[in-house]
């Protein structure tokens, strides 16, 4: 072998030699990245639990109280010490319980929750709605009735009164004052009311007692004349 062609092998076995080191350094560089990046994502993903956990309060958990009849306030104090938040979102007329107490929660009374969590309420409203009187005067019973109900009115008891024509409204009254109630007038939606409605059988019935009346009254009148007419049997001459 001459000279020249040792020299071309052996420049040959240094170009392989460096092509083998480079592939390997790349290899190895590649594997430090993966191992890098394996590392990064672990961090990554045992950082994020960690902060989820933080952020949901993981193992902290409350059980929700019966608020049901409390003021906010009240309310408030009771749940102060279990780290629970508090909001009204509905508030609902419920005739029998005070103004403004707790009638529902959600969750539910017992329900197991974390901390710091809200509980949504529904209270009892502190003011009673609202609703204003319609027109019914001359209208019939049913359209009356139904305009009542429409208007919001909840509590209306029917009273039957002399009329010339059956089924007719007259008025519209307050049952505990007996004030009339004019049309357009405001009042709260569970007012007593009472509907007035004709009926031909009331003047009937009106008309016999009065003429009952005063046929007795003529008969005991008729009676007394004649009382005092009649002689006396004390008075008469003996024949």
């Amino acid at each position: 072998m001459s000279e020249e062609e040792m020299d071309r092998e052996t420049e040959d076995r240094t170009e392989e030699k460096k092509r083998t080191m480079s592939t390997g350094r790349a290899v190895r560089i590649t594997l430090l990245n993966l191992l890098a990046m394996v590392a990064v994502g672990a961090l990554i993903i045992v950082g994020a639990l960690f902060l989820l956990d933080v952020y949901t309060h993981h193992g902290e958990a409350a059980k929700v109280p019966d608020l049901s009849g409390m003021t906010l306030s009240e309310a408030q104090t009771a749940v102060r010490s279990m780290d629970l938040d508090l909001e009204i979102v509905d508030s609902i007329y419920t005739e029998g319980m005070a103004p403004g107490v707790i009638l529902k929660t959600s969750p539910g009374p017992g329900s197991i929750i974390k901390k710091h969590r809200t509980i949504f309420l529904t209270t009892n409203t502190t003011t009673v709605e609202q609703v204003v009187m319609p027109a019914v005067y001359d209208t019939s019973r049913r359209r009356a009735q139904a305009a009542l109900r429409s208007a919001g009115f909840v509590d209306v008891t029917i009273k039957m009164v002399p009329g010339r024509y059956n089924d007719l409204a007259v008025e519209v009254s307050d049952r505990q004052t007996g004030q009339v109630i004019q049309p357009g007038t405001k009042l709260p939606f569970n007012t007593p009311l009472v509907l007035s409605i004709t009926s031909t059988s009331s003047l009937d019935s009106l008309y016999d007692a009065d003429t009952t009346a005063v046929d007795r009254e003529v008969a005991e009148a008729l009676q007394r004349i004649g009382q005092a007419e009649e002689p006396d049997g004390e008075d008469l001459p003996e024949l």
